[in-house]
């Protein structure tokens, strides 16, 4: 969610709800979610996005699906980035090089809550092909306390909880989370057995983040029971 605060302005107006939520998911795949996705962008642009081939994260009986960017779980990431750049008259092409003013960008908005200084000890390229900042577990944390702290500064966390089954989907602990709090946490998925909650909660005026990472990887039902 942190990575669409570089485009809040611009896809406020740009963007529908289930737009904007696509944008924020990792989503499995689905036909509601490819739907979304691919909105966002006319289809003379779809070769721009640079998501890695993949096929649906969570499928019922035979295979038969072919790999496509689309069914990548971060394609409405992408196709918002894309959409995002073109609102500020950056260039799309490059825009997965740390080079690129959008890396500059989102860094600039984790420095927004950890600090001017901060800098990240590695830089990687994450499994959708973006470039990432390598963070700590508690560094995580802050982040998405910042989530609820900057709650009514922009559309992040009314379009999470107001289209849940975007964010994940089907039998997704994200999803299920941000359904059943009634509009007072957000869940995301992301990395390798990564969960990430921001929670409003009164004992907790500048909010409350927890980050749950499962060594050993994806793990739905190991991070149920923690969540």
């Amino acid at each position: 969610p942190l990575m669409m605060k570089v485009f809040a302005d611009e896809l406020g107006s740009a963007l529908s709800g289930p737009q904007q939520a696509i944008s924020l998911a990792s989503h499995n795949g689905d036909t509601e979610h490819i739907a979304a996705a691919q909105s966002i962008l006319n289809e003379s642009e779809w070769s721009l996005m640079q998501t890695p081939l993949d096929v649906p994260l969570i499928q019922f009986g035979r295979q038969v699906r072919r790999a496509r960017r689309w069914f990548h779980c971060c394609s409405g990431e992408h196709a918002a980035i894309l959409r995002g750049c073109h609102e500020k008259g950056w260039s799309r092409v490059g825009y997965t090089l740390p080079q690129h003013p959008l890396f500059g960008a989102y860094l600039d908005v984790l420095r927004r809550f950890l600090g001017k200084d901060w800098q990240p000890q590695r830089v990687a390229r994450d499994g959708c092909g973006l470039p990432t900042a390598s963070n700590t577990v508690s560094e995580l944390s802050v982040l998405f306390a910042g989530l609820v702290a900057t709650r009514h500064d922009d559309w992040i966390w009314n379009a999470m909880i107001e289209h849940p089954d975007l964010i994940g989907g089907f039998n997704r602990l994200d999803s299920t989370i941000l359904k059943a709090c009634d509009g007072r946490v957000i869940a995301k998925e992301g990395a390798d057995g990564l969960l990430g909650l921001a929670i409003e909660h009164p004992d907790y005026p500048k909010g409350l983040g927890i980050t749950i990472k499962i060594a050993h990887g994806w793990n739905p039902l190991a991070t149920w029971h923690v969540a």
